[in-house]
Parts: C-alpha cells; structure tokens; sequence
C-alpha cells in the first residue's frame, strides 16, 4: 500500500489524516507523522500500520494522562482507572504510567504527602478517615501508615 496523500485534520489542527491508494485508512497525531517521518509516495505493509496505529494510541493516552496531571496529582491506580474508563488499551496504560514515571511525573509518596496536607486545610480529619480515603485512591497500606 502507497500513501497517496496526508492531509491536516480541520477540527484537529494536531491530526493528520493518511489516504492509502487514494482512499481514506486513518488519522495521525502529527507527532506519530514526525517520528515514522511519513511522506507521500512511501510503501507500507500491514505490520507497519498496526505499529503505526498503537504508537498513535499511546501518544493520545500520554496526552490524556498529562491533562489528568495538570489539574492535579493523581495516584497510580485514579490514573490508570481514568485511562481505562476512556477506553485505552490495558497495554498501552501500563506503558504510559511506566514513561510517566521514569521521567518522575508522578509518584505515590507525593501524593499521599500532598492528599493529606490538602485533605487537612480543607476540611481537618482523623487519621482513620485519611486512611479510608487514601486506600480508595489506590495506596499501599505500608506507605499509608508512614504518615
């Protein structure tokens, strides 16, 4: 199969759109486009599209992941709930939350040091109650009793 066009998506200026043969096969993050470095006229195979497609999903669910983070820190187990609930592939969430962490974007002791200081400004708890809560947002037992 021959690119036959990649043409920018309107509503996501992000987005490409690629034409297999003349006819439409899927859409892109520009980013994906880049690092395969697509150009029209170049010859791809199935096994190509698949990775292709996957390294797309990934990129997507990074992105998701990032925009969870930005508003506030999430635990391992919240973030990989959301992934899940918004249909990602168990595969790719894993890959996710293991790039987010080997570039420390997150991390479970912080987030349960931050949890308990916010929890307590805004509405003072016992400890059992910070216990209860931390355990629901996916913390080990070990860690919670750290603090």
């Amino acid at each position: 199969m021959i690119i036959t066009k990649i043409e920018q998506q309107k509503r996501h200026p992000d987005r490409v759109t690629i034409y297999l043969d003349g006819e439409f096969a899927f859409g892109l993050h520009k980013d994906v486009v880049g690092k395969y470095a697509l150009r029209k006229g170049d010859n791809i195979d199935q096994s190509a599209i698949t990775k292709l497609t996957s390294s797309d999903e990934f990129t997507s669910a990074k992105s998701k992941a990032l925009r969870f983070i930005s508003r506030r820190m999430h635990s391992e187990k919240e973030l990989r709930t959301k992934l899940i609930e918004r249909e990602y592939h168990p595969k790719i969430v894993d890959e996710v939350i293991e790039y987010l962490r080997s570039i420390d974007f997150f991390n479970d002791e912080k987030f349960t040091k931050a949890f308990v200081n916010d929890f307590q400004l805004r509405k003072p708890a016992g400890r059992r109650l910070l216990q209860q809560q931390l355990l629901l947002k996916g913390i080990s037992s070990a860690m919670i009793h750290l603090i």
